[in-house]
């Protein structure tokens, strides 16, 4: 527990907002402030019993978080913070209905009014920001209603209206939580508390499912650098990629494909009838040649590559025209596959500085 609490503060040090779920009383003197939901569990809860520092919580007759708090923390302390609790510290008693003086608008605290989602009674709620945040009280009493479906759930939505239709597809999208208004929120990341076994693969990433934010991340904010020259990757001209299509054909014959699907799941007959609708012949499928009018009907569960081939030559081909074309199609990005099958990329817009070689764009998958 003492390992756990200082990875929380470590946290909370670094400028994070840390909020937990907790029954542990070790952990729960250490926070610096708390949330006791209640007064019982079920139809009974999802009322604010108290809120307020370990001490000011203890202080709490109606609280049974309170009660063990003074057993843990002393009476004599407890009751020396209750002599001493000014009016803007006071206990927040869900009977009274409290108002909240500060405004909504100070960033510093996450402002919730009129909560009402799952057994949750229209509670209003300051919680404050950078700091170690405990959410307490008896089993069923709406604490998990509070941190994962409101307060995770309304941030993820939240941040995830602010990004990309494709970056949204891999993330599970959160329905908008039953609340009046929540201010004072940023982006939130949640991890679940439960027993798991991971693989001899698995990783802190991959067990508490924080892999695929990371993997997006990178793919949309990173910066893809040359893995032998060690340089970053920068656009390069339509005769530059044409250049390395020829010097790749002086080598053998070679087709141009141009990217349409990259490990997507899916039928994808649609793609099939539009390479046919546009004067397409070949199709390359999960590394296959494939015709496309006699395209098959994919698994549909299984990711799968589809390239469509521009067109083929040699030597003496003059190549301007099919990169182009390609490029067009695969925005961007072509194809060179020689005769053994081995696959070269063409990219206008991810091309070494130093050798030349071209990059696929960066993707979460």
């Amino acid at each position: 527990m003492a390992v756990l609490v200082k990875v929380f503060h470590r946290l909370v040090e670094q400028g994070n907002s840390v909020l937990v779920i907790e029954h542990n009383l070790e952990v729960i003197k250490c926070a610096d402030y708390l949330v006791d939901l209640g007064p019982e569990g079920g139809g009974e809860g999802g009322l604010i019993v108290a809120t307020g520092t370990p001490e000011v919580v203890a202080a709490c007759e109606e609280s049974h978080t309170g009660r063990f708090l003074r057993e843990t923390l002393g009476e004599r302390r407890a009751s020396n913070v209750e002599s001493r609790t000014s009016d803007e510290e006071t206990l927040r008693v869900a009977e009274d209905a409290p108002e909240y003086g500060r405004s909504a608008l100070n960033t510093s605290s996450i402002h919730v009014r009129g909560a009402r989602e799952h057994n949750l009674k229209n509670i209003t709620l300051e919680i404050p920001r950078d700091q170690m945040v405990i959410i307490t009280g008896l089993s069923g009493s709406g604490k998990s209603t509070l941190a994962f479906d409101l307060l995770f759930a309304e941030g993820q939505r939240r941040f995830l209206d602010s990004m990309s239709p494709y970056a949204r597809q891999f993330v599970e999208q959160l329905e908008k939580p039953d609340v009046d208004s929540i201010t004072g929120l940023p982006p939130s990341v949640a991890i679940e508390q439960r027993i798991t076994r991971g693989g001899g693969k698995s990783t802190v990433a991959t067990v508490t499912e924080v892999y695929h934010f990371l993997r997006l991340m990178f793919a949309k904010l990173g910066t893809q650098f040359c893995p032998k020259c060690d340089v970053p990757v920068e656009k390069q001209t339509l005769a530059a990629a044409t250049k390395r299509a020829e010097a790749l054909a002086k080598k053998g014959r070679v087709h141009i494909l141009a990217p349409l699907v990259k490990a997507r799941k899916g039928f994808h007959t649609e793609v099939a009838k539009w390479a046919e609708r546009q004067g397409f012949e070949d199709l390359i499928v999960d590394g296959l040649p494939q015709c496309a009018d006699r395209f098959p009907k994919l698994e549909r569960f299984k990711e799968h590559t589809i390239d469509v081939v521009v067109g083929e030559g040699n030597s003496s081909t003059r190549f301007q025209d099919l990169v182009k074309r390609a490029l067009e199609i695969g925005k961007g990005t072509a194809k060179v596959m020689d005769a053994k099958g081995r696959i070269s990329v063409l990219s206008t817009e991810m091309s070494c500085p130093g050798c030349g070689q071209s990059f696929e764009e960066l993707d979460p998958r």
